[in-house]
C-alpha cells in the first residue's frame, strides 16, 4: 500500500541566477534522500553586455588606402558576467562597398 501526500509548495526564482532545485526527504526512521531536477536552471533577464569585437588590418603609409587585397583579422570575446557568459551564438561579418554587401559570412560560436 502506497500512502502519498502532495504538499503544495511554490517557489519563485526570479533574479538572474544559476540554480539547482532539489528536495531533501527524511522519513520517520531518520533515513535521508535527495532528489534534484535534472540539470541547472538558468534565469537570464539581463541583456548581455556587448561582446568586444576588434578588427585589425595592416596600416600603410597612406593610412587606410590600399592598392591590393586587404586581410582583416577579427577577434570576438564573449564577456563573463555573474559567473556566466551571455551566450553569444553567432557573429555575422559583412563587407560593404558604397552601401552594398559584397561579402557576408556567419560564424557560429
Amino acid at each position: 500500500m502506497l500512502i502519498g501526500k502532495t504538499i503544495p509548495l511554490h517557489y519563485l526564482l526570479s533574479e538572474d541566477q544559476q540554480a539547482i532545485v532539489y528536495q531533501r526527504m527524511e522519513d520517520k526512521a531518520g533515513n535521508v534522500s535527495y532528489v534534484n531536477a535534472s540539470g541547472a536552471i538558468i534565469i537570464d533577464k539581463t541583456a548581455p553586455e556587448k561582446p568586444e569585437i576588434s578588427i585589425v588590418t595592416k596600416k600603410t603609409q597612406k593610412g587606410n588606402m590600399y592598392n591590393g587585397d586587404v586581410t582583416a583579422s577579427i577577434h570576438t570575446e564573449d564577456k563573463v558576467v555573474g559567473d556566466t557568459y551571455s551566450g553569444l551564438n553567432t557573429v555575422k561579418v559583412e563587407v560593404l562597398n558604397n552601401g552594398n554587401v559584397t561579402q557576408s559570412k556567419k560564424h557560429i560560436m
